[in-house]
């Protein structure tokens, strides 16, 4: 085949390629996938059935998020910690020297992990090694010395969450379609979410949350602001780069680390505000 000939037979799948993906109208009810959103570290996925007309859809939104310890609240639990250790006592850390710096502790933790996952294996060592530090300690300086070292590392604590709810949309445009639900919660949460899909392309999808929430004078809900919106979108990055030495895992969130992202997206809301 020749270049010509080549660079023909290119063109022809691109041209085809583009008519398949130029198609203005649903081939079934939307299947959604890996949503990013540049002000939050984490995607949107969306599942939804319905009937042919797809004026109404019951979807599943799936929500996939990582989160590292923000550096206000590590410097605030730190100065609690300081404050909590400069009035305890020697024979705290006692009980914690005797367990850890047990000979046949170390062996019993050898032996158990050599079954473990890589990073279920080295989560236990690190957790040894970090109290092995109270084994070479006599004074109160230095247990306190080796306990702050301990917390340093939870600076590069991530968590990685998801969650999963239902929400019924109904078609109000053309390529739209809206959600709306609440007031929930102890919040009062009144919630309205959206899919759209692009002129001519029915797989390039973006899909908004907005949430206001109308009790937040006070409790876990206090300080909040009254509205928040979230975009998810095709166009937006695609990974995170963050440093994380250990990662946990949480399916459902809490409703306190739910408020935490929440705060933390607003920040970052606040920041891109000229």
């Amino acid at each position: 085949m020749t270049i010509r000939e080549t660079l023909l037979t290119l063109g022809m799948i691109a041209a085809m390629r583009h008519v398949a993906l130029g198609q203005d109208r649903l081939n079934g009810p939307p299947t959604i996938r890996d949503l990013g959103s540049n002000v939050t570290d984490g995607t949107v996925s969306v599942e939804c059935a319905g009937n042919e007309s797809y004026s109404e859809l019951s979807c599943n939104v799936y929500h996939l998020s990582l989160d590292r310890m923000p550096i206000e609240e590590y410097q605030t639990l730190r100065a609690a910690l300081q404050k909590d250790l400069a009035t305890t006592t020697d024979a705290y850390f006692q009980p914690l020297k005797a367990l850890w710096c047990n000979a046949a502790i170390k062996g019993s933790i050898q032996k158990d992990i050599t079954s473990y996952s890589p990073g279920r294996a080295e989560e236990v060592r690190n957790r040894y090694k970090r109290n092995e530090g109270f084994c070479g300690c006599a004074t109160k300086d230095c247990y306190i010395s080796v306990r702050l070292e301990q917390q340093t590392q939870d600076l590069n604590e991530c968590t990685f969450s998801s969650t999963v709810f239902t929400a019924n949309f109904v078609k109000v445009g053309d390529r739209k379609w809206v959600s709306n639900n609440g007031p929930e919660g102890i919040c009062g949460v009144v919630s309205v979410l959206t899919i759209e899909h692009e002129p001519n392309y029915a797989n390039l999808w973006t899909y908004t949350e907005q949430r206001t929430y109308t009790n937040n004078g006070d409790g876990l809900c206090k300080g909040l602001a009254n509205s928040t919106t979230l975009t998810y979108s095709w166009k937006s990055e695609k990974a995170v780069r963050l440093k994380c030495e250990e990662i946990k895992f949480t399916t459902n969130p809490g409703l306190e680390q739910l408020l935490i992202r929440m705060r933390k997206t607003l920040s970052a809301s606040e920041e891109k505000t000229p």
